[in-house]
């Protein structure tokens, strides 16, 4: 699920971030659900890794970029984990 909001993109599921289009992410945030997480950034569905978090259960990664994390085809994220929340 994708939705925008105060926080940012919100994604509770695998997807894309960015409406298949070039985007530059300047900051992200896992939100562990039930049981440990994961959110890994790829530059288009199956493209390059860009970026991964990780959170235990209820903890909380983040990574801001200053100058900004840029993605060519589109920011797809792939979550793992029971619950979790992304935040890009």
């Amino acid at each position: 699920m994708l939705a925008r909001g105060a926080d940012g993109i919100k994604l509770t599921a695998t997807g894309t971030a960015s409406s298949s289009k070039r985007a530059t992410v300047w900051n992200m945030r896992l939100i562990g659900g039930s049981d440990a997480a994961t959110a890994t950034f790829n530059d288009g569905n199956g493209g390059t890794e860009k970026w991964k978090l990780s959170a235990a259960a209820g903890a909380v990664d983040r990574e801001v970029f200053p100058v900004g994390l840029v993605f060519n085809v589109d920011c797809y994220v792939t979550i793992t984990g029971t619950g979790p929340t992304v935040y890009v």
